[in-house]
This record gives structure tokens, C-alpha cells and sequence, in this order.
């Protein structure tokens, strides 16, 4: 009996530790997969190639996303904005994860 506990309790903690969350604040409107988004906090939650991300009024928001590794840690988290306020890129701040989203392929990454 003891052993299916150590089981279940060991596959439930592979399950929670694969899906990795951050936390982000937007300072302005923006967009992500054409969905828009209000300046705020939000926790982005990364399952598999689809990042949730759940803003105050926790309201979900699921768009695909691509994690890289950076070079070395990035010093702060940073959100990337296209000129069209369309969310490029976030780099999550004391790790080497940057979640890159697509934006239809044409929109170079612009400044914050």
C-alpha cells in the first residue's frame, strides 16, 4: 500500500513540476495571439508550447508560445513589445527562459 502512495504522490509531483508559471506585469494595453490584454499582473503558466496567461480578474488567456534559453541569466524580467503592442517576447529575470510568441511571422521585434 505504501508503495502506490509513493507512486501517485511521485507521478503528481513530476505533473506540477512540469508546468512551470512566472510572474509578469504588463504597464501598458497590449496584444498576444490577437487576444488583448490590460495593463496589470499576470501569472503566465507554460504547458508543453501553450503558455495561460491568468490576469487579477483570472480570466485565462492560452496562446502558443516557444521557450528558449538564454546565454547566460537574464538580470531582469522584461516584456518585448512590437510596435503594434503586440507581446514578442518575455524574459523571465534571474533565469535563462525567454518565451517567444508569434505575431503572424511579419512583425520585427520592436522596444518596450
Amino acid at each position: 500500500m505504501n508503495n502506490r502512495f509513493i507512486i501517485g504522490f511521485l507521478t503528481a509531483a513530476g505533473a506540477v513540476a512540469s508546468a512551470a508559471s512566472y510572474d509578469v506585469s504588463l504597464l501598458q494595453n497590449a496584444t498576444i495571439g490577437g487576444k488583448p490584454l490590460k495593463p496589470g499582473a499576470y501569472r503566465v503558466q507554460i504547458k508543453e508550447n501553450m503558455a495561460i496567461l491568468r490576469g487579477e480578474n483570472n480570466k485565462a488567456t492560452e496562446v502558443p508560445v516557444h521557450k528558449e534559453t538564454a546565454p547566460a541569466k537574464l538580470k531582469a524580467t522584461t516584456v518585448r513589445l512590437a510596435q503594434d503592442g503586440s507581446v514578442q517576447e518575455i524574459g523571465i529575470g534571474g533565469t535563462t527562459t525567454i518565451l517567444r510568441f508569434d505575431a503572424g511571422g511579419s512583425s520585427p521585434l520592436g522596444a518596450q
